[in-house]
């Protein structure tokens, strides 16, 4: 089998000696600037022996260390280690290339321009270079895709520098753990997401969607309340300055006030639909959702002031953060992937701060629910949310002892679900809102669908429609498979190989000199980053459009998307053992919301020339170009239908 069969000459284990060597003068090198020997090192750490702050501390010594290897590492990978010696690749630009390689040309632009335009330039496979030169394997080729996904899942685990990072922020879930220990996770969480118990929340989502269209209808008529008030005021004023100024508001010259009336009336007329930032509400609504379905705990993150609980606000407030990292905070997110850095993780930076007290917030309400039931103490509503679904699985008889979760592994399911599960549905909720504002006639056939199955549900005496009935509806599945194609809300993930070996391709490539490669060699450690929002734009596969919201191709997909053999054809909620496990749970989630917004309210495009960004922040958050300080946000103006 490829899988076992080695690429290590030699020569090239030669070359790993010296290239140890490299590392350890380096590293030495790096100490000796502050006289500090590597044996005292081992005893208290880095920080404890620099007059420093520890983030200051950790920064200095990762580049003075960095750069002291890196251009030696480049020269050695590049002459003995590669293999990907005869690859075209992109060049590094900037001063600081040597260092950074590609990672500064990858932070301009909307997230994954740059890995579309390298894609469309040398394939599905291509080979860029990250911090001190390493090298890394961006994929889009669905048969590579595949491979690391599926076939060989297991042997391409997320790399431990990133699963300790995820740790910190969500416990030990089945987004964070690997190997046999994820196969035991999933069978214990998989029947909590079946189709049967989608049903059963489906009540709860409903709920949920029309508390968000009525809050949002009562923040309009605020607003609109509000400006006639102001507008009452503004009519006073203008009486007064054409009126003698001895009469007072009741004898005030009746002609004088049709003029102001007909003006004020022209003015009406020019009021545009109240601006919503629709990312707000729908990330509040769908952590009530998740709070509620999860351990059946009440958020009221809708509600107006403060968010209402502890978990919302320390959320919100992370989230807010995220978008405004500094660009220390950002450094250390890089530096923290590499084994060298591990003591970094705990530093006290602002981002860790709030990411700890977010986890902490979810962790001490799942503690005490975990304790009511247990104790048999819980309220009967929490028969069907996903922890007495989890327990029950756990604690069920064919489960042998050995294959049960551990409670901080219950913990670690819940703050999952909750911390990453509602940002994503949240923030395709918003991407699909602005395509459906963008494209007006798409936004009135998929409105018209829902209203005439509401309608048909009405005489029918029933008030919301099934699962079924909900899944049947043709546009609205076409709307959310295209935006979950062209906006996915995470657009890439990292992948580290555990062991050498040989990654096939689907559609090869030319290499440097004209050769064609048609699999990919690699070693232990190789870091590969699956591209999910490129495979889902590529325009070789999707057609020339790709890049274009077209609810309609889902009617008649291109063969080369029908042959990819990526499961569901988008790569959105990834492929294989490691696939999201809450897929139908979002979709339907999403659907519902949607579906409700859409018969309450029209979205139409934001006003002006108001230029609509995306930013990773850990989603694909949307943000208005030129107001980047004011973080993400997505204002639409909306008007409601009744």
């Amino acid at each position: 089998m490829c899988a076992n069969r080695s690429i290590i000459t030699p020569d090239s284990m030669s070359a790993v000696d010296s290239l140890s060597g490299y590392f350890a003068a380096g590293y030495r090198t790096a100490m000796s600037t502050f006289s500090m020997s590597p044996n005292r090192l081992g005893d208290k750490g880095i920080v404890h022996h620099l007059q420093l702050s520890p983030l200051v501390s950790f920064l200095l010594i990762g580049f003075i260390t960095v750069s002291i290897v890196a251009l030696s590492n480049l020269a050695f990978q590049m002459t003995f280690m590669s293999t990907f010696k005869n690859w075209q690749r992109p060049k590094a630009q900037g001063k600081w290339s040597w260092i950074m390689g590609n990672l500064i040309q990858m932070q301009k632009g909307n997230p994954g321009d740059i890995q579309m335009e390298w894609t469309e330039k040398f394939g599905g496979a291509v080979i860029y270079r990250g911090l001190a030169g390493n090298e890394r394997l961006l994929l889009s080729d669905p048969r590579a895709l595949m491979y690391v996904l599926h076939q060989r899942c297991y042997a391409f685990p997320k790399p431990s520098g990133a699963r300790s990072a995820l740790s910190n922020l969500l416990g030990e879930g089945v987004l964070t753990t690997e190997g046999d220990v994820h196969k035991r996770q999933r069978k214990i969480v998989n029947p909590t997401f079946t189709q049967s118990a989608i049903r059963d929340f489906l009540p709860l989502f409903w709920r949920h969607s029309r508390a968000l269209a009525k809050h949002l209808q009562t923040s309009m008529e605020e607003e609109r309340n509000a400006k006639m008030q102001n507008k009452t005021q503004e009519r006073l004023s203008m009486a007064h300055e054409l009126s003698p100024a001895y009469i007072n508001d009741e004898t005030i010259n009746q002609n004088d006030v049709k003029l102001l009336d007909d003006k004020m009336k022209m003015n009406d007329q020019a009021t545009v639909p109240s601006i919503v930032d629709v990312l707000h509400w729908t990330s509040r609504t769908t952590l009530d959702v998740i709070g509620e379905s999860a351990f059946s705990y009440k958020l009221n993150s809708l509600q107006r002031g403060e968010n209402g609980d502890v978990i919302a606000d320390s959320f919100n407030k992370m989230m807010t953060h995220v978008g405004q990292l500094t660009l220390l905070e950002r450094a250390q997110l890089h530096f923290e992937q590499f084994s060298i850095f591990d003591g970094i993780r705990p530093l006290p930076t602002s981002f860790n701060k709030r990411a700890r007290a977010c986890y902490d917030a979810v962790e001490s309400v799942a503690q005490k629910m975990l304790k009511e039931r247990r104790e048999g103490t819980a309220p009967p509503e929490t028969e069907k949310d996903v922890l007495e679904r989890v327990l029950r699985a756990n604690e069920d008889s064919s489960v042998k002892q050995s294959q049960r979760l551990m409670p901080h592994e219950i913990m670690g399911q819940l703050t999952t679900l909750i911390l990453a599960g509602h940002e994503t549905t949240s923030t395709a909720l918003t991407w699909v809102l602005y395509e459906l504002a963008m494209h007006p006639s798409i936004q009135e056939s998929v409105r018209k669908e829902i209203l005439e199955a509401q309608q048909i549900n009405e005489q029918e005496g029933k008030e919301d429609l099934s699962y079924e009935e909900l899944h049947a509806l043709p546009m609205l599945n076409n709307v959310t498979n295209e935006v979950m194609r062209l906006n996915p809300p995470v657009h890439s993930t990292n992948r580290e190989a555990a062991e050498d070996d040989i990654i096939p391709l689907k559609y090869p490539i030319k290499g440097e000199h004209g050769q064609t490669i048609d699999q990919i060699p690699v070693r232990k450690g190789q870091a590969i980053i699956v591209h999910i929002a490129t495979y889902n734009r590529r325009k070789d596969l999707w057609g020339p459009d790709a890049d274009q919201f077209r609810p309609d191709r889902w009617e008649n997909l291109p063969s080369k998307v029908l042959q990819s053999g990526v499961p569901g054809h988008s790569l959105s909620f990834l492929a294989g053992p490691r696939n999201c496990v809450g897929q139908k749970f979002a979709l339907t989630e999403f659907k519902a919301i949607l579906s409700t917004l859409l018969a309450a309210f029209s979205f139409a495009p934001p006003p002006g020339t108001t230029k609509i960004d995306s930013k990773q922040v850990i989603v694909t958050r949307p943000r208005i170009r030129g107001m980047e300080s004011q973080g993400t946000q997505m204002p639409l103006c909306v008007t409601p239908l009744q």
